[in-house]
């Protein structure tokens, strides 16, 4: 057992540098091949930020967001209906709702939903505009500079 752990400290005496042995300057450590992979993956990166901040959305986006539009106001509508139709069966002896108050009552719900969606998209899409409005003023004054 003792010459075990002789073993292990002596390891971990080893593995620890010195001060004086580790470099500041690593750039000698990988090949030049390696050093030109990461210098352009560096670029490729830099360049997807600035297109990003270019454009924060694409055609894409609004596709997606007209289409989730549909599924919101469509998802309300029949959630609703689906609710009064259960309420309604259930506890018939004590309400009475007929269909074409339950349609009404669920178009009307289903508006209320279309309505927060369209507000919740143009704040993201407000807020998207004002983050490229403000990365382009940053690079303007990092280049003035």
């Amino acid at each position: 057992m003792d010459n075990n752990t002789n073993e292990k400290n002596s390891i971990n005496e080893r593995t620890v540098p010195d001060e004086k042995e580790v470099k500041t300057d690593l750039s000698g450590l990988y090949r030049d091949d390696t050093q030109d992979t990461v210098r352009s993956l560096q670029q490729s990166a830099d360049r997807m930020t600035e297109n990003y901040h270019n454009n924060p959305f694409g055609a894409k986006d609004i596709i997606a967001d007209i289409i989730l539009f549909f599924a919101v106001t469509a998802t309300a509508f029949g959630w609703l209906l689906l609710m009064l139709l259960i309420v309604s069966f259930v506890a018939h002896t004590y309400i009475h709702l007929k269909i074409d108050k339950m349609i009404l009552a669920s178009a009307i719900f289903a508006v209320v939903a279309a309505v927060v969606y369209i507000i919740k998209k143009a704040q993201k899409y407000i807020r998207l505009s004002d983050e490229k409005k403000r990365y382009k003023e940053e690079k303007q004054r990092r280049d003035a500079k």
